[in-house]
């Protein structure tokens, strides 16, 4: 099967795995159809006209295909037209067909290579039948374009029986209507995709037993080409021992959580199961949750964690998925697709980097080609390599890599140059999932800018979820074993009357460490007054000969919330 890239471009690793095949016959029975010639036969003749330039090939042909009407996914023959208007001449035995044509700057059949009811013209012909058949294709030069900010994407947790959901991203102009056409692959080679008859919808449910779903989107809109967005969507997940690995970062059992090795974009081919696997051999206190770790790894994962020295080279040339495609990268990155509990929107999770490249490129190029990253990006269709969306930072601010500011050392006994010291890493969650609402997306990843050099390691373990409150921003890591912050407050005071219709107004003193959120609340003697959050409150009528305070609640990721109370006022008098 053969794919063409022209205006809507797919994505750069999918389109890379397929080539583009110019077919040069004329009147040519299609593969595993029996010629009609010297038997009981009859000719569908007619012309093409209108056929334009192809804009990203120069090709100026049409292919004028004949389908048997009652399967319109299988060319029994095809014509191929080579000028921008010329005749055509096809023999076939007796028979009903759908006949379409399709000129190299147009796409108006279904994908793959499937005549559409709507598009293409009915035929039966018996013994010594001719039927001529005049297309006018008369394609339009005008073609949409694709926001680079909202690529085609998928969304859903892409499981058997759950809803799977594509989008054609947001296009320019915007078409007056998307049709959809789902197609699907009951095996792991890609040229064995079928069309699934009937799945004409935006959304799908998810089918057993096919690991692989595609679906081809059409814009339309007079006067604008027709060239069909193709994604695919890897179902079942293609990396073996998945569901170890994620089993082994020791989740938040109250949430739910999936595991995609790659992003959904990413050919089988280029996915290799050596780069993960599941650690129980202790290193500087991992694991640090249960008795297993997640390892993550641009080399042999299970190589990194078999007893050496640091004079071993991990295998280099595994290239796990999916980056060595792209400047000689390689990178490994799992995604998972997350429901913290509600006020919970904070991951935590521990972490040990290990890298090739130290001690000896520690203050020089390449350090910084191995890095670490555990972000919560904004949706999009994969980071490349560029700077992730919201992610785990290194002291000095810099993604975590050998030159990043962490002291790496040998482990003796192991095969890695060098380690960094165990950390946590604090990560608000972006609230956006290829899963859909209600999820939110986690990618951590670890990759080896130049594959031909080093190779680097990620161990991954005890991932959790605290307050929303208190989430530094700027990612830095916390060695682990530091002990976890301490909030620590003044109790509160009141300033003002306490009469009817004053304004009384908390005062808060002094609270550590920085960054510590405040939380109010009034209270009447001494039960909460609803709606009173704010750090000042208005005496009303219903508090009169009561007693006022305010409870002050402080919060910080990592640490215990504490709350304090002021002392009562007097009772509230009118005057």
């Amino acid at each position: 099967m053969s794919f063409t890239r022209h205006h809507l471009r797919f994505p750069a690793v999918f389109a890379a795995a397929f080539a583009i095949v110019a077919v040069a016959s004329v009147a040519t029975p299609a593969s595993g159809a029996a010629s009609a010639s010297g038997a009981a036969s009859a000719r569908i003749t007619g012309t093409v006209s209108g056929i334009q330039t192809d804009p990203d090939y120069g090709l100026t042909a049409a292919l004028v295909t004949v389908y048997p009407a009652d399967d319109p996914t299988h060319a029994v023959a095809f014509s191929f037209v080579a000028r921008t208007s010329a005749g055509f001449e096809i023999e076939v035995a007796p028979g009903s067909y759908l006949v379409s044509a399709r000129t190299e700057a147009r796409a108006t059949e279904w994908w793959p290579d499937a005549a559409t009811p709507d598009t293409a013209t009915s035929v039966t012909l018996t013994a010594g039948d001719e039927a001529e058949l005049n297309f006018a294709l008369d394609t339009p030069a005008a073609s949409f374009s694709l926001d680079d900010t909202d690529q085609p994407n998928f969304r859903g947790l892409g499981t058997s029986g759950t809803i799977l959901t594509a989008s054609p991203g947001t296009l320019s102009p915007a078409p007056d209507s998307v049709g959809f056409q789902w197609a699907s692959n009951s095996s792991e080679r890609l040229s064995t995709t079928v069309v699934l008859p009937g799945e004409t919808d935006p959304t799908i449910t998810v089918p057993d037993g096919m690991p692989i779903l595609f679906a081809a989107m059409t814009p339309l809109k007079p006067g604008y080409s027709e060239w069909p967005v193709l994604i695919p969507y890897a179902v079942t997940d293609p990396v073996d021992g998945v569901d170890q690995l994620l089993a082994a970062m020791d989740p938040d059992p109250t949430t739910y959580a999936s595991a995609r090795a790659v992003e959904d974009v990413i050919p089988l081919e280029f996915v290799v199961p050596a780069g993960i696997a599941v650690g129980t051999r202790p290193i500087r206190g991992f694991p640090t949750a249960g008795n297993s770790y997640a390892v993550l790894s641009t080399g042999d994962a299970e190589q990194a964690l078999e007893p050496g020295d640091a004079s071993a080279e991990l295998s280099t040339f595994i290239n796990s998925a999916p980056f060595e495609l792209f400047w000689q990268t390689d990178e490994t990155r799992v995604r998972l697709m997350l429901a913290p509990p509600a006020g919970q929107e904070c991951l935590a999770v521990d972490l040990m980097f290990g890298s090739e490249l130290v001690p000896e490129y520690i203050d020089v190029p390449p350090a910084d080609s191995d890095y670490a990253s555990v972000e919560s990006p904004t949706v999009d269709r994969g980071e490349d390599g560029a700077p992730p969306n919201n992610f785990a930072r290194a002291p000095g601010g810099a993604v975590i890599s050998p030159s990043s500011g962490l002291e790496f050392t040998v482990e003796p006994g192991w095969r890695i140059d060098g380690w960094t010291q165990p950390v946590t890493a604090r990560v608000p969650l972006s609230g956006e999932s290829l899963a859909g609402p209600g999820y939110t997306d986690v990618v951590i990843s670890v990759q080896s800018t130049d594959y031909l050099i080093s190779d680097s390691v990620l161990l991954v373990d005890n991932l959790r979820f605290e307050e929303a409150s208190g989430c530094p921003t700027d990612g830095i890591v916390t060695p682990l074993d530091e002990p976890d912050p301490v909030i620590e407050g003044t109790r509160p005071a009141i300033a003002g009357a306490a009469r009817v219709g004053a304004k009384l107004r908390a005062d808060v003193g002094t609270w550590s460490p920085d960054g510590v959120v405040l939380k109010y609340q009034w209270l009447r003697n001494g039960g909460p007054i609803a709606g009173a959050t704010a750090q000042t409150y208005t005496v009303r009528l219903r508090d009169l000969a009561s007693r006022i305070s305010v409870r002050v609640a402080g919060t910080y990721a990592g640490a215990d919330t504490i709350k304090l109370t002021s002392t009562p006022t007097p009772r509230v008098r009118l005057h």
